[in-house]
């Protein structure tokens, strides 16, 4: 009968054990689900480098540039060499701006996916 008990018990705290310590590190966190953004002209440009930055509502900022005269033949993907990307953006809101000598484009963009473009006109 003792024995029988001391077996149970010990079953017992072997399931509590084993189903308390699954490899949890505790974290719940979710991975940061990231996008790249690219930049695309398809015509030449006046100035010779046109000046392109983004930032979010927490004020992370980046910066990139294109060659003006780095003209794409159609609508390119992510990471093209005849294009500027700027990779790994956390999923957010952002506004961005690209400036050619004293012109200036901007706007909003959302990134929600692994990969958005955005075309550049002179």
């Amino acid at each position: 009968m003792l024995a029988r008990k001391l077996f149970l018990v010990g079953t017992v705290l072997s399931l509590l054990f084993v189903g308390c310590n699954k490899g949890d590190d505790g974290d719940d966190t979710p991975p940061i689900e990231k996008g790249n953004l690219t930049f695309y002209i398809n015509d030449v440009f006046p100035c010779a480098i046109i000046n392109i930055g983004i930032s979010n509502a927490n004020g992370t900022y980046t910066t990139a540039q294109l060659n003006g005269s780095s003209v794409n033949p159609g609508t390119p993907s992510c990471n093209e060499t005849i294009s500027v990307t700027i990779p790994d953006l956390p999923y957010d809101v952002y506004t961005w701006f690209a400036t050619c000598d004293t012109d200036t484009q901007s706007g909003p963009v959302s990134i929600n996916s692994s990969c958005f473009v955005i075309k550049l006109n002179p």
